[in-house]
């Protein structure tokens, strides 16, 4: 088994705060950041207000090298 996912985090970087945190592979979590995960319009809102202020959300990997059981555990 693969341990090919991670947990990560889109930081607010203005006040530093996380306001998402995931789970991934791959670019998995650099996908919010180009509007691709539309199900979520509360996050997408939150990314297009620190944008409009002209910061870029931060992405910070939290743990890697994770099976996908452990990554949603964490």
């Amino acid at each position: 088994m693969k341990n090919e996912h991670y947990v990560y985090a889109l930081v607010d970087p203005i006040n530093r705060i996380p306001f998402y945190i995931g789970k991934g592979k791959k670019d998995r979590c650099f996908s919010h950041l180009k509007g691709y995960s539309n199900y979520n319009q509360e996050k997408l809102n939150y990314i297009n207000n620190i944008r409009s202020f002209g910061f870029e959300p931060v992405v910070y990997k939290i743990i890697e090298n994770l099976s996908n059981k452990d990554s949603l555990e964490y």
